[in-house]
């Protein structure tokens, strides 16, 4: 199996991510909890916690800084 390259995570095709998980990656990389995401999302932190599963699979990472630096480094979030 061929490693991923950087411009296979850009927000389309398979890895897309969905708008719900686009809005915690954004609270996620303004350093909120999962509390206050579900706060601010009304939603419960079981939602939050299923959106950040969802995340860190679509980008193949494994935590929250992962995510927001890939997130950053492929245009899905602005820096």
């Amino acid at each position: 199996m061929s490693p991923r390259r950087e411009e296979d995570y850009a927000n389309t095709g398979p890895n897309r991510l969905s708008t719900r998980e686009c809005d915690v990656l954004k609270l996620l990389a303004q350093g909120m909890p999962n509390k206050r995401i579900a706060a601010t999302m009304n939603v419960s932190i079981d939602t939050v916690k299923w959106h950040l599963k969802n995340i860190f699979g679509k980008l193949d990472v494994v935590d929250r800084v992962d995510a927001v630096d890939k997130a950053r480094r492929t245009g899905i979030i602005a820096h």
